[in-house]
């Protein structure tokens, strides 16, 4: 019987965490890019997630991107988890992705000044 109260407990929270919503309207990316210490994304998911991310950013055609809407994405690209991790694949499609958020939300960066340095 512990057992069972020990996988309910653990189960609602694992879930919320696994996935985030970015509400950007014309964007269908629904995957989390940050991770608990502990829980990190596998390296070949994390990267087949920043690639997805990065072609839907691409073709994003919205020309009067509010670019509050997309304060939640560029903090989790900011993460320092992403920007120093170890695989030089996740950082460049990192840094891929930002570049791409800067170009759809041109002139106002969704992301602080503190991230950009």
């Amino acid at each position: 019987m512990p057992a069972r109260l020990r996988q309910s407990a653990g189960g609602p929270a694992d879930s919320s965490d696994a996935e985030k919503q970015y509400d950007i309207p014309g964007l269908n990316f629904h995957q989390s890019l940050s991770w608990r210490p502990g829980k990190a994304i596998p390296v070949a998911e994390l990267l087949s997630r920043l690639e997805n991310l990065s072609n839907q950013l691409r073709g994003y055609e919205d020309d009067q991107a509010n670019s509050s809407r997309f304060t939640l994405l560029a903090d989790d690209l900011a993460n320092a988890n992403l920007l120093g991790h170890k695989d030089k694949g996740v950082r460049a499609w990192v840094l891929s992705c930002v570049v791409d958020v800067l170009k759809v939300c041109a002139p106002d960066a969704p992301f602080k000044n503190a991230q950009l340095k």
